[in-house]
């Protein structure tokens, strides 16, 4: 991986740990703003991919069940 791109990962996605949280994050630096605005694009782009089956496994579950946990999924993505 170039020095220029940083891996930050809070969570863990290699075990089978029961942590509450995932927070993973890839930051570039030394990039033209042409990339940086196509990297935004893509990540949309992924993100409708991703927002498309999370809703598809979450809906049924949401309708039958009436517990007291809750879940959140996000990406954020944010460039200069």
């Amino acid at each position: 991986m170039s020095n220029k791109i940083r891996l930050l990962q809070y969570g863990n996605l290699t075990n089978n740990s029961d942590a509450p949280f995932l927070e993973q994050a890839v930051k570039v630096d030394g990039i033209h703003k042409d990339s940086a605005k196509y990297l935004s694009k893509l990540s949309v782009d992924i993100w409708k991919e991703v927002y498309k089956k999370i809703i598809d496994e979450v809906q049924p579950i949401s309708d039958k069940e009436g517990g007291k946990h809750k879940i959140t999924f996000d990406v954020y993505c944010y460039y200069e």
